[in-house]
């Protein structure tokens, strides 16, 4: 076999011999042009063109903890609180640490955002190195599913001055009602009005039941009858229980309570409240009034809105009128939309004090429904006789 040791050499220096541009002189070619890469074949045609994937967000890190530092600093134990399956008109209860991690005293209180949702702080001055505990109270009321609330927990730590701490249940155990009651919108006279909620349980967090009967007492209900009918909405499962009225109710509210009966130990009785009102073709406000306590020497003057049931009603020409003359009464129709009136009472300045007993009398022009009254009442107070030697 041949060697070829200088050949080899030339060829080491031309492989480590550093670059170095050359200069161009006359008369030499032109350099032939640079060499570029192939183009990619295009992609043959499969159908319509996928959109390009979004870009996959970088992960968010974890809150760092609260790091020890010059004047106050709160360490919070959890910013969550997850109470799990709960049942209705339940109270929970929970307990999350916090410290002052900080070189100066703190001074911690702490609120809920609603009556459903409420926290305390069990000391509210903490020194250096001390630790307290936050007492979270959630109550489910009649609420149905999963629920989120916030309690607020403020600090003079000068970084976290105010940290919100979530809490959270999913109140789906035990017998449910939706909506929690047997209530009704405003009805014209003449109508039987219905209202409907659902007694229910959830598969594998509650167990069926029957409902035996339910009865009413209160306002208003002596008429009513209910009709319990099986229903099935995925995991739920349960009755639709439906308040109706034998006759139609006469002008007035309907005020009472229900009792659902059950055959589950655990819910032999769930109660619900029954509301509503039954009105006539003509709509009053307020049927009985007060003009309060003011002091002797000072009108008052209330405003009461008057207007048919539903605009098919006219009320034509309206008008009002003192019965014993202690106010004065007049109705004003309303510019803006003059089927609405407004029924303005006055109590005069020169009211003596004592007792405010009056009836207002309102006229329209609905056949049937002409004529109407409204009980004014109050106290007029007597002014302080002026003191001694003034």
């Amino acid at each position: 076999m041949k060697r070829f040791p200088l050949l080899a050499a030339l060829a080491v220096v031309a492989v480590f011999r550093p670059h170095r541009p050359l200069e161009a002189r006359a008369g030499d070619p032109p350099p032939p042009p640079a060499p570029t890469a192939p183009a990619a074949p295009l992609p043959a045609p499969s159908g319509p063109a996928m959109p390009e994937a979004a870009p996959v967000p970088a992960p968010v890190p974890a809150p760092a903890p609260v790091a020890p530092g010059s004047g106050p600093r709160l360490a919070i134990e959890r910013k969550s609180h997850d109470f799990g399956i709960a049942k209705q008109n339940q109270d929970l209860t929970a307990k999350v640490k916090y410290t002052n991690v900080g070189t100066a005293t703190a001074h911690v209180t702490a609120r809920g955002e609603c009556s459903c949702a409420q926290a305390t702080a069990s000391k509210k001055t903490l020194e250096p190195g001390e630790s307290g505990e936050l007492d979270l109270t959630f109550h489910t009321y009649t609420f149905v599913g999963k629920m989120k609330k916030h309690v607020r927990v403020m600090s003079d730590d000068p970084d976290h001055a105010e940290t919100l701490i979530e809490v959270s249940a999913d109140v789906s155990a035990g017998i449910l009602v939706e909506p929690a009651n047997f209530f009704f919108n405003a009805v014209l006279v003449g109508t039987s009005p219905t209202a409907t909620v659902k007694v229910k349980w959830h598969e594998g967090r509650g167990r069926p039941f029957q409902v035996k009967d339910v009865v009413a007492k209160g306002t208003g209900v002596s008429d009513v009858w209910f009709d319990a009918q099986p229903f099935f909405e995925g995991p739920w499962k349960g009755y639709e229980v439906t308040m109706k009225f034998r006759h139609a109710p006469p002008v007035g509210p309907v005020s009472g309570e229900a009792q659902i009966r059950t055959d589950d130990a655990d819910y032999p009785a769930i109660k619900c409240l029954v509301g509503g009102n039954v009105s006539g073709k003509v709509f009053i406000a307020q049927l009985v009034t007060s003009v309060g306590i003011p002091p002797e020497g000072k009108e008052v003057v209330l405003r009461i809105g008057c207007r048919g049931f539903d605009d098919t009603i006219e009320l034509g020409r309206v008008s009002a009128k003192s019965r014993k003359g202690v106010v004065s009464a007049r109705a004003e129709r309303d510019a803006a939309d003059p089927k609405n009136w407004t029924i303005l009472i006055t109590l005069p300045g020169t009211t003596p004090a004592g007792a405010v007993d009056d009836v207002v009398d309102v006229t329209t022009q609905v056949p049937g429904a002409e004529r109407h009254e409204i009980k004014v009442g109050g106290t007029v107070m007597a002014k302080a006789p002026p003191s001694p030697g003034r």
